[in-house]
């Protein structure tokens, strides 16, 4: 599927849903502008942490499974923005891993973060389809998924620059409907390619919990845990 395609499919998932969506959107970023003001306001210093990372983490997640449903023609539920909740600490600890991978690898230089973050980009979505999966084996499925992808995705997501600069233009009025068409956009590349990859049970090592990822492409298994 092009991006033509894929954007003309996002256009016809939000019909009818571009209010609610974009509501859900704002919804978050109340959310997170709160938890940011309480950051630099309080005294305390453990409030300030659950304030600034822990609350916003579970919601960023719960974003890409609202947008994933739409995407999907699922009914998206406004309270799916909060389901992360359910698996707090995988939420957590995936975003800030996320965070932490293209934090350090822009450090090198703006390309390396660049590549991570498309890497990385289908972890979200990957882990509200496997709310169980830990944190590290979302992001090897996602850098596994994604790796003849990447440049895909980047033609993909510039070719929405136009509607970037109008956000911009509209002083952020227009952000809440950029930001939905493009996520909804996203799920569906991700739906897209996500059957190129399997995960399969490692019956040696059931009772650790191990997982393989079977890439259907090339017949490699990658351990999970490894």
């Amino acid at each position: 599927m092009n991006k033509k395609d894929l954007k003309l499919a996002a256009r016809k998932s939000l019909k009818g849903k571009w209010r609610n969506s974009s509501v859900v959107f704002l919804v978050r970023m109340v959310i997170i502008t709160i938890c940011l003001f309480i950051m630099r306001n309080t005294k305390y210093q453990f409030l300030g942490i659950i304030s600034s990372f822990l609350i916003p983490s579970p919601l960023s997640i719960g974003l890409y499974g609202y947008y994933l449903s739409i995407s999907r023609g699922k009914f998206s539920r406004d309270m799916q923005l909060f389901e992360p909740f359910i698996f707090f600490w995988n939420s957590v600890t995936l975003v800030f891993f996320r965070f932490i991978k293209i934090f350090f690898h822009s450090l090198l230089f703006i390309v390396p973060g660049i590549i991570v973050r498309y890497e990385l980009s289908m972890a979200y979505f990957i882990i509200n389809d496997n709310p169980g999966l830990k944190a590290k084996n979302a992001l090897k499925a996602s850098k596994i998924l994604m790796k003849k992808h990447k440049y895909e995705l980047f033609l993909i997501e510039m070719s929405f620059i136009h509607l970037f600069l109008l956000s911009i233009a509209t002083l952020g009025l227009f952000w809440p409907f950029f930001k939905s068409y493009l996520l909804v956009t996203r799920a569906i590349f991700y739906d897209t390619i996500k059957n190129e990859i399997i995960l399969v049970s490692d019956i040696k090592n059931k009772s650790k919990n191990n997982y393989k990822i079977l890439h259907k492409k090339n017949k490699n298994y990658h351990d999970y845990n490894n």
